[in-house]
């Protein structure tokens, strides 16, 4: 019994010491980064930007590589959301040595024609004025049209806003629409419809928080009257998307001829033909 104690204690330290070595090798050399793989999600409107967009995302990870593959989850991330055309961002670890980042491009709903330089510019969903798109490059997008979209963030979101409620598909939907115009004579929006180049004039809502509906504003964690007022704002919003919704298509039956749609106004919506407004 004694004998075995005797040849045991060494062989434990020597495990020991084996097992430190190991680890201290593996910890310090073997899960260091020696390859990092880059995928992008297509998106159609940066078609004409993806390689520039990807060319910029490989020089901000070459700095990752030697470093340990552990470590390097938070700092990554935070480099490659300096580019402002990247919405999301994925790692998978592949041990020993390997990074697989998924990167997912921003989705825009809308552009902005700049007043002066007459570049297109994607809009994020919480207003931010992304890079310009190449010339040839003009997505079948509505175009926010003015300069008080380019100076006012809050105007921006406000548009946003509201086609984040309005349906995908119909008579007032995001494919129907060609273009929005803000008038600072009213402090209304106008959206022009695709088909006929006719009008339907919004009041104007300003926004403080991003814009993904109640749910998403309620998450921000803001003063519970800033969220009650912000839900009594989406409410409206919806309520008069299906409102003028319900007007296009009656108007449509009865074959109305019409040139502009009010409904800035909260109990009533105003179908005018006169060429004055």
């Amino acid at each position: 019994m004694n004998i075995s104690i005797k040849y045991a204690i060494p062989l434990l330290l020597l495990f020991a010491c084996l097992l430190s070595g190991t680890s201290y090798y593996v910890l310090n050399h073997w899960l260091i980064v020696s390859e990092i793989q880059l995928e992008m999600q297509k998106e159609p409107v940066w078609e004409g930007s993806m390689e520039e967009i990807r060319s910029l995302m490989e020089s901000r990870l070459q700095p990752f590589i030697g470093k340990k593959i552990w470590k390097i989850s938070d700092e990554l991330i935070k480099s490659i959301q300096l580019e402002p055309r990247v919405g999301s961002v994925k790692i998978l670890r592949l041990l020993p040595n390997r990074l697989f980042i998924y990167v997912q491009p921003r989705k825009p709903m809308l552009v902005l024609l700049h007043p002066s330089s007459g570049k297109i510019h994607p809009l994020s969903m919480n207003g931010e004025i992304l890079p310009p798109l190449p010339s040839k490059q003009i997505p079948n997008l509505p175009i926010l049209r003015g300069t008080s979209f380019l100076k006012k963030k809050e105007i921006r979101k406000s548009v946003i806003q509201f086609f984040h409620l309005m349906p995908k598909q119909g008579e007032f939907s995001r494919e129907a629409i060609s273009e929005v115009k803000y008038s600072t004579q009213d402090n209304s929006l106008i959206f022009i419809l695709s088909k006929n180049g006719k009008s339907i004039r919004v009041g104007y809502n300003p926004v403080k928080s991003q814009i993904r509906g109640v749910a998403s504003v309620k998450s921000e964690k803001i003063p519970i009257e800033e969220f009650k007022k912000q839900k009594e704002i989406l409410h409206k919003i919806n309520i008069k998307t299906k409102r003028i919704e319900s007007v296009l298509r009656y108007l449509d039956q009865k074959n109305i001829k019409w040139r502009v749609i009010d409904a800035r106004f909260s109990q009533k919506i105003v179908v005018s033909t006169s060429k004055a407004i």
